[in-house]
């Protein structure tokens, strides 16, 4: 073969490479709705030890087409003493004319009877919207509202700033940081603990 076409072959197989490594780069990410960069967090004061308190309104959604099953979450490097009980997901609440959780003190359970913590196949299916700034109604209908119901153990302040929401995708499992923080304080919270940051 001369060199000619032994450079063309070996270009070839660069290229055949570099597109098969993409195409292997490419994941499906979980990630909360809305602008990369946005934050919020949500606190409840008056919360005695011990008493569960469900948080929702986080929406979610993947970075491109796929599904993503949920199968833990934990609060992010959390301060004080927090536990999460158990969490669950329901289509996206607001297409359908309903309300999301917000926060309420209680189980997840008694909450809807459209959310049940212990359904197998807490599914994410929907893809972010392309335009966050701008999404339409069918791009909104895919999001998938999570709801987790925590409890403090002790202290003045237990909490975290984020929520670490393991996940299977694509035949791995991943951990998504979905910058949602919930607070539970004893008396008065504290001023991150009801916060909404965009960029």
């Amino acid at each position: 073969m001369g060199s000619a076409a032994s450079g063309r072959l070996l270009g070839v197989l660069v290229l055949a490479a570099a597109l098969a490594l993409a195409g292997c780069g490419q994941t499906t990410d979980l990630r909360l709705e809305g602008v990369s960069g946005t934050a919020a967090a949500l606190g409840v004061q008056d919360v005695p030890t011990g008493q569960s308190v469900s948080f929702g309104s986080i929406m979610l959604c993947l970075s491109r087409a796929g599904s993503a099953t949920l199968r833990s979450v934990a609060v992010h490097q959390p301060t004080g003493d927090i536990e999460v009980q158990a969490f669950a997901v329901r289509p996206n609440p607001f297409t359908r004319g309903l309300e999301g959780v917000g926060s309420a003190r209680g189980a997840i359970s008694d909450l809807h009877a459209d959310l049940d913590p212990s359904a197998p196949g807490k599914t994410v299916a929907g893809v972010c919207a392309a335009d966050p700034t701008k999404p339409t109604d069918a791009e909104s209908a895919h999001s998938v509202e999570l709801v987790v119901q925590v409890a403090r153990g002790g202290g003045d302040v237990a909490g975290g700033s984020a929520l670490d929401v393991v996940y299977e995708a694509g035949g791995s499992t991943r951990t998504a940081v979905i910058p949602f923080g919930v607070w539970l304080c004893a008396a008065a919270c504290p001023p991150e603990a009801n916060a909404l940051y965009k960029p």
